[in-house]
Parts: structure tokens; C-alpha cells; sequence
């Protein structure tokens, strides 16, 4: 099935007595919308998956195409997607068939050069000079998510084989293309175990010289089952630790997606009223009252992965609340990650939401321009740039949502020929990504308020961390401290 593209020189054409909806509201999309007002020709809908009900995208009625309410004939109809990526594309243009849509393109290769290259240099507005003289700092606090992987436990053992711990995949990593980064090798940290208390001694002492402001852990209960928490709970009982902390709820089934079969499950997550209660107990008891943990406004935070996997996520932050103010905790704050979806934190009862790129970020897929080296590869390449593109594009939401960047990504290691990764990854544009993102939460968050999330310090075998490795050193530690630096030199 080919998708017919379509033109700049075509489109005032083709346009002629239609009625224009766009399918994506990533970069691609806003610059789209953009050149056609431009040029006076005028959208009725943008269509995107980010979109839960009717809203506003630059002044344009947006939705997403399965809650839009026909009530035109669609022959009138001319439909754009700006969605980049073969698979992505054709998924979407027979959801478009199926809703009716007659006409439908996909843009040719030469939209994707008009992107704003202001993108490509970061521009410090008056206003955020302003903002940091005014307060004195920019009160930036750069959270990294941590993986408490990296040691033996019985469960991975039985699942995997004796001994197994993540740097068994990272070590199985093989570059699948011309200039693909693989394997991804440790550097002055090596191959550490986190049973060892100096291995988390190093990892803070890094942490704090580049200014990471503190680590957010991935946590895994399973009905009152702990998993990988032996890191975690040896971090905040060394004495020779002083650094914030707080705890993400990964609350999904484990399965066997490692080696592609997604429905073979290790571990059941279930989610129950009983259980509601037993997790929030153990959490506030064990972590909440620790000095570290990190508050948001004197109310600590919990983020939580998955709401969409509670029968009830609504009822559930509330008995949350009402056991913590009952028992002398407080107020809490709860956040929603955008991983898989884009829910308004306001309408689960949650405070905030958190971005957690790669994930529900709208890439340009240049698997078709690689040189392959292996025949067998059958994965996914993407443009880090784009990413750039839409720090720089992106919008605020009527709700709050914290900001979040990866350094890089590449899953290979867990998957085998069949990952997804990223090319044009470096220091240099990480630092300007991050950049980017630091400059809006100066302008959009009270200083109480200016969490970051970068993830992630540690995922080795997705190819996403911020400690050193053998091919760049301590060079993305060292983009996080210039852009604080950075920062810092506005208020002079």
C-alpha cells in the first residue's frame, strides 16, 4: 500500500474547495498549520492521539479521530498526515479509511527542511534574564531516573538464568548499521553491582558534581511483592549518602517483551482496594518520612507510571490522600507520567503530569536512509534532532506538566535487531535539548516548582544514561553542568 505524498508546489491546487485536517500535532504539524494560514488556506481539524477531547491546537480545533463527531460530508475533505515513519503512516491512514476519509496524503521529504532552524540555537529570552535576577537563580532541580537493576535477585534468576542482572543484555549489543553505537560499554564505574555501597557512593558523588539534583526510583511492587528495592533501601540507610530521592511506581506486569513475546507473563500486576491501601502505607512509612525525600511545596512526591491500569485511578488517589492526612503525612503530590497516554492529571485527581521521552514523542524515522550491515535488522531508526525540533515547538498545556529530555536511546541490547534507536545523539545536542527545556521551565514554573526529569542516569540497556561510558567519558555529565552554568551567568 503506497500513500500518495504531497507537495508545497501542489498544494494550493489540491486544496481548492476542501476542507484541510491534519493528522499530527508534533513539529511537523505546527509548521504545517503554520504555512498554510501563511497562505491563507485555512484548517478545520488536527487531528492527534495526544488529544482526549475537544481542545484548541494554534487556534484550530483538535481532537482525537476517534471521538470526532462527523458532521460534514468528508468527499469535502482533504486529510494530511504529518506523522513521519512508514508503519506509523499507513496505520494511521486506514484508521482515517475506516472513519471515511477519501482523500488522504502523507507530506513529501521537502516539509521536513522548512522546520525553523532557530530550533538548532537556543535564544534566551529577556524574560528569563529578568526572572533569574529578579529571584536571584534559576532554581532549576534536574531529576534523573535511576534503575535499581543491577544486582541478583531470585526472581530474575528463575525468569533469565542464574546471576542475571541488565549487563547481560548490554553486553550482547551489536551494531546493526554503519555507524550504529553498539555495544554500550561502562566507563570509570565498570560493571558495578549495586549490592556494593560504594558503587551508590560514586553514582551520588557524580550526581552532585555535575548537578543532578537528585534520583527518582523506579519502584515494583506486586500486591505487597517488592522487587530490586534492596538498592533503594541501602541509598537512604548509608550514612555516607546525603542526596534527594523519590519513588516512580512502576506498576505494569512484568513480561518477557525482552525477547519480543508480549504477552507471556512473568509477574501479574493487579490492582485492588486492599492493596491501594497496603502500598501507600508501606510507601509514606518507609520513604515519605525520610529527610531526603523530595517535596514539592512540603508535600512529597510520588509518581506513578500506569493510572491507566487501575480500575479506578480516581478513587485510588483519593484513599492515597485521605490514609496520608490521616496519619500525619499530609498533603502529597501525585504525578502521572506521559508515556502511553496523555491524561490530564486534573481528571484522575492527580496534580501534574510528567513528559518521559522517548515515549509519546512524534519522531522523523530515517530507517530508510541507514546503510544496513545486517541483513537481519528489522528495527527502527529515528532523528534525535526532531526532538530538538519539538522542545523548541512545544506548548503549554492548560494543565501543569513537568519537562523531560533522554540523553539518548537505543534498545538493541534487549531487543535484538529488532530495537529502536536514534542517530545524530551527541553531548553537544543533548546539551542544547536540555537547553531548551530548562529555558521554558524558568519561564512557565514557580522556582518552587522547576523540577526537570532526564531520563535516565542508568538504563544501560536501552541506551539511556547520563553515566559515563567508554566511548564519550563524563560528556553528558558534562552538558548537564554547562547548562546549569549557563543559567547561573544570567544572574550576573
Amino acid at each position: 500500500m503506497n500513500i500518495e505524498q504531497i507537495s508545497i508546489k501542489d498544494l494550493k491546487q489540491l486544496l481548492r474547495n476542501k476542507k484541510v485536517a491534519i493528522y499530527g500535532a508534533g513539529a511537523l504539524g505546527k509548521y504545517l498549520v503554520e504555512f498554510l494560514k501563511k497562505s491563507d488556506l485555512n484548517v478545520e481539524v488536527v487531528f492527534d492521539k495526544k488529544f482526549r477531547k475537544k481542545e484548541k491546537f494554534l487556534g484550530i480545533t483538535a481532537t482525537n479521530l476517534d471521538n470526532w463527531d462527523i458532521e460534514d460530508d468528508l468527499k469535502n475533505f482533504l486529510v494530511i498526515i504529518t506523522v513521519t515513519g512508514k508503519f506509523n503512516q499507513k496505520e494511521i491512514y486506514l484508521n482515517l479509511r475506516k472513519k471515511g476519509f477519501k482523500e488522504i496524503y502523507v507530506v513529501s521529504k521537502e516539509f521536513l527542511k522548512p522546520i525553523p532552524k532557530t530550533s538548532r540555537s537556543l535564544k534566551i529570552l529577556e524574560k528569563t534574564k529578568e526572572i533569574v535576577k529578579q529571584e536571584g537563580g534559576h532554581f532549576l532541580k534536574l531529576l534523573a531516573f535511576y534503575l535499581p537493576q543491577f544486582h541478583p535477585i531470585p526472581e530474575n534468576d528463575k525468569f533469565w538464568g542464574k546471576g542475571f542482572t541488565e549487563w547481560f543484555n548490554v553486553v550482547r549489543g551489536k551494531p546493526r548499521f554503519k555507524g550504529h553505537y553498539q555495544p554500550r560499554l561502562p566507563g570509570e564505574l565498570g560493571f558495578y553491582d549495586l549490592r556494593v555501597p560504594e558503587v551508590q557512593e560514586q553514582q551520588v558523588a557524580l550526581a552532585k558534581e555535575y548537578g543532578i539534583y537528585g534520583f527518582v526510583f523506579h519502584f515494583y511492587w506486586f500486591n505487597g511483592k517488592r522487587l530490586l528495592e534492596r538498592p533503594i533501601l541501602q541509598f537512604i540507610q548509608n550514612k555516607n549518602i546525603s542526596f534527594p530521592f523519590c519513588i516512580h511506581w512502576a506498576n505494569e506486569s512484568w513480561t518477557r517483551r525482552w525477547d519480543g513475546l508480549e504477552h507471556e507473563i512473568l509477574i501479574k500486576q493487579e490492582h485492588t482496594l486492599e492493596d491501594d491501601i497496603e502500598f501507600i502505607k508501606y510507601i509514606a512509612i518507609t520513604y515519605f518520612e525520610h529527610p531526603n525525600y523530595i517535596r514539592i511545596k512540603g508535600k512529597p512526591l510520588l509518581i506513578i507510571y500506569r493510572p491507566d491500569l487501575f480500575p479506578n485511578i480516581k478513587e485510588t488517589a483519593e484513599r492515597w490522600r485521605e490514609w496520608c492526612y490521616k496519619n500525619g503525612i499530609g498533603e502529597i503530590f501525585l504525578c502521572n507520567m506521559h508515556s502511553f497516554d496523555w491524561t490530564d492529571p486534573r481528571e484522575i485527581g492527580f496534580d501534574a503530569s510528567i513528559e518521559y521521552p522517548p515515549n509519546a514523542i512524534l519522531f522523523n524515522d530515517v530507517t530508510d536512509k541507514i546503510e544496513v550491515i545486517d541483513s537481519f535488522f528489522q528495527g527502527r531508526v529515528l532523528d534525535y534532532e526532531s526532538a530538538i525540533d519539538q522542545a523548541y515547538l512545544y506548548e503549554k498545556p492548560e494543565y501543569k506538566k513537568f519537562r523531560g529530555v533522554f540523553p539518548d536511546w537505543d534498545n538493541e541490547a534487549r531487543r535484538k535487531g529488532k530495537g529502536r534507536c536514534f542517530i545524530n545523539s551527541s553531548p553537544e545536542n543533548f546539551k542544547l535539548y536540555l537547553s531548551i527545556v530548562c529555558n521554558f521551565t524558568i519561564q512557565n514554573f514557580e522556582k518552587e516548582e522547576r523540577l526537570v526529569f532526564i531520563n535516565a542516569w542508568n538504563e544501560w540497556a536501552e541506551g539511556c544514561y547520563l553515566e559515563p561510558d567508554a566511548k564519550y567519558g563524563r560528556a553528558y555529565l558534562q552538558a548537564v553542568k554547562d547548562t546549569l552554568e549557563f543559567f547561573n551567568k544570567l544572574n550576573i
